[in-house]
Formats: structure tokens, sequence, C-alpha cells
């Protein structure tokens, strides 16, 4: 199979006050300044600019793959989840994995400390990432 540098996983990490932004697999990254308090639209106008010269220099590493006949790495996945809706969870869920209240949960959520979206009016939780939280927090 051929794959194109869409099929890799951007990860982004904060170290210190450093945004690390990577595609492990291919080993290539940048770092950007992360803001100091609020995300403004400022900052994500240049992460996105970050994420398309990682996606850049990816697809360079894909090219010189293809160039020397060699194989690429095969594209690493979420450990333990078979599926992106099997990886997601409630409120409940995240209050019974981590021990608090719903409503702890939901704070936490507002204040920016729990990872979430929303579908609808409804917050939603990837269960790989709270179980990583549950790791660090204990």
């Amino acid at each position: 199979m051929s794959y194109s540098v869409f099929h890799y996983p951007l990860v982004i990490r904060q170290v210190d006050e450093w945004l690390v932004l990577s595609i492990p697999d291919l080993k290539v990254s940048i770092v950007e300044k992360a803001p100091a308090g609020k995300i403004d639209p400022k900052f994500l106008f240049n992460l996105s600019k970050g994420i398309g010269k990682l996606y850049l220099k990816g697809y360079d590493v894909l090219k010189n793959f293809r160039h020397s006949n060699k194989k690429p790495p095969q594209p690493s996945y979420i450990k333990g989840s078979t599926s992106v809706h099997d990886d997601i969870i409630t409120v409940k869920d995240v209050a019974e994995i981590l021990g608090w209240s719903e409503m702890t949960v939901r704070r936490r959520t507002d204040d920016g400390t729990l990872p979430h979206f929303f579908v609808g009016s409804h917050r939603k939780y990837r269960k790989s990432l709270i179980d990583h939280f549950a790791e660090i927090k204990t």
C-alpha cells in the first residue's frame, strides 16, 4: 500500500513554553512558541501554518522513501481503539474512570483541564485521552 502523509498521526505536545508538532512515524518535527495565556486567532493561524510546514516535511520524507525504493514505515494508530466511535465517552463515563462526581467533570471540562469536544450541546471525551489523564493524575 502506498501511504500519503495524511495516513500518519500528528502529535502536538507542550514542553515548557514550546509546542512540539511531530509526525513520530516519519521522524519529523517542528517547534513553535506556545501562547502565554488565552489562545487567540493569531496563535491558531500560526499553529495551522506550523502543521502545514510539518506535513510538507513529512511529504518530503515519503518522497525520499519512494525515490530510494525503500518501504515507508506503516502508520501507527491509537492503541486499544478499533474505531473512532469506540473511543468516545460521556461525562458519566469520565466520572467513573476518574472517581469524580459528574459536576466535577463538568467543572474541569469548563476550566480546560480535561480535553473534550461537543456533539451538539453534549460534552464528549476520547477514552484514550481520559485514560492517559488518569495515569498522570495518580
